[in-house]
């Protein structure tokens, strides 16, 4: 995940500390896999507009959380790679 974050570089701890905290949370036998938007409207090149959001603009991410909306774990969407395929 760090590697694939190099333009976050200022914002990575954060998003370390964030992440940590969520595994650390209880988990549900029922969990959801879905995507969400982290509003953004400065410059970055993975920026991306979704008009069907309540927030159109913006980060994407990849999440697992619970049917109530508690994330557990998430991935920053960096584009076809974000997530290697397994052979």
């Amino acid at each position: 995940m760090i590697q694939s974050l190099k333009i976050f570089q200022k914002a990575l701890l954060i998003l370390e500390v964030f992440r940590n905290a969520c595994l650390k949370l209880p988990r549900t036998e029922c969990l959801s896999i879905d995507e969400q938007m982290m509003p953004f409207s400065g410059r970055c090149p993975m920026r991306k507009y979704l008009p069907s959001k309540p927030n159109p603009v913006g980060l994407k991410k990849i999440v697992l959380a619970a049917p109530y909306g508690l994330v557990w774990i998430f991935l920053i969407y960096t584009g076809a790679d974000t997530v290697p395929v397994e052979d």
